[in-house]
């Protein structure tokens, strides 16, 4: 894995594979950094895939910067990284959580995407747990010690909940406001679901046991997402349970056919 600062000053994780694979791209969620998705480096079955994972503008070690803001800027800068790192291959997309959202807008915008795996990602209001409470709050940074506060237990003895409270603290108090703000509204009631319902690629929803909204469950289930669980993982099945999630990616990948090009 190679660690870049690009000009725009987003961070940006990466490893160059073979051209004739798919390209993973990969999105982290709300106040998260690429770091949820280290494991993903040391896979196995991904070991010749490039793999691509930024750090968005505010977030984990990228600067704010120019760039544009909230979801609208993240899938901006995927559609970017696309460009030019992922022209001429098969491109897959993996979002988590907030995440989720951006991959949608990015493969809605790019039809040659070969599929997309939403991670836990907004599909209804119930989604909206913690970015809903922080789009609410007249002080986000009042918001964001209680919160650490809160999980402080839970970052001493859980792996997700320890990365997630460090990327949380450093986080821009201005992305935060804006993300929040554009996640509670493009999930609407269940706005977040049916795009993602709509998208014409082959499609994987992967959700935790411990951490999954039922509605949401409910909503995947109504409308026949395809879906895979984690009964003992929580939000961050890729970090609680790394080579089985790996795993199944890569088999999910390796299963979609590429699109056919037309003249």
């Amino acid at each position: 894995m190679k660690v870049r600062t690009l000009g725009s000053g987003v961070l940006l994780r990466c490893r160059e594979g073979e051209p004739s694979l798919p390209a993973l791209f990969c999105v982290h969620g709300y106040g998260a950094s690429g770091a949820s998705f280290l494991e993903a480096f040391d896979a196995p079955e991904l070991r010749r895939h490039s793999i691509y994972v930024p750090d968005l503008p505010g977030f984990g070690q990228s600067s704010r910067g120019e760039l544009p803001r909230g979801l609208s800027g993240g899938a901006a800068l995927l559609l970017d990284l696309i460009a030019a790192h992922g022209e001429g291959r098969s491109v897959a997309l993996l979002g988590h959580s907030a995440g989720g959202l951006v991959v949608t807008r990015v493969a809605q915008a790019l039809p040659s995407v070969r599929c997309v795996v939403n991670v836990e990602g907004n599909v209804t209001d119930a989604d909206n747990f913690i970015s809903g409470k922080a789009a609410q709050a007249e002080d986000v940074d009042a918001w964001r010690r209680d919160l650490l506060e809160g999980m402080r237990g839970q970052a001493e003895l859980d792996e997700a909940f320890r990365r997630y409270s460090l990327d949380l603290a450093r986080a821009s108090s201005a992305t935060l406001r804006e993300w929040a703000l554009d996640i509670v509204a493009e999930t609407g009631k269940t706005r977040g679901g049916d795009l993602f319902c709509a998208l014409t690629c082959p499609k994987l929803y992967v959700y935790g046991g411990r951490s999954i909204a039922p509605e949401s469950l409910d909503y995947l289930a109504r409308h026949d997402v395809p879906r895979l669980a984690f009964p003992d993982a929580g939000h961050s099945p890729m970090i609680d349970e790394p080579a089985r999630f790996y795993s199944a990616v890569a088999e999910f990948i390796a299963g979609c056919a590429p699109k056919e090009s037309h003249p």
